[in-house]
């Protein structure tokens, strides 16, 4: 009985403690389908991924985005032909895309792309 208390206690300050959102700033509506963001804190840039179709298509609609870190579009359709972008890591100046069926690479020095890795199956 006294574990349930306390553990009523520790949950009751917890959510008078919770955190609050507060909104900060709002992007223009030209990302379409935005669906994964990564912070670049090195150069204070974010990618974000736009599907720009359904999440499952092999359509080469989809693109990567800059935005600045008020929000600001820096370059629109900075990577493009992908087809609906989903996760993204960051690593030795690379861009690393997962893309349905294939992994993405871009240098972000140049924003040349290279796909590294195919499958049969999504990778996602």
């Amino acid at each position: 009985m006294k574990s349930l208390i306390t553990l009523l206690l520790a949950m009751g300050t917890l959510s008078l403690s919770a955190q609050t959102l507060t909104h900060k700033w709002t992007t223009e509506p030209s990302l379409r389908v935005p669906e994964s963001v990564l912070l670049d804190a090195k150069n204070n840039v974010l990618y974000v991924s736009s599907i720009d179709g359904t999440p499952q298509n092999k359509d080469g609609n989809g693109f990567i985005s800059q935005v600045t870190l008020d929000g600001k579009i820096k370059n629109l359709k900075w990577v493009t032909g992908l087809d609906a972008p989903k996760g993204m890591g960051l690593h030795n100046n690379n861009l690393y895309i997962a893309d349905i069926s294939r992994l993405v690479t871009v240098d972000i020095t140049t924003g040349k792309s290279q796909i590294h890795l195919t499958s049969k199956a999504p990778l996602f």
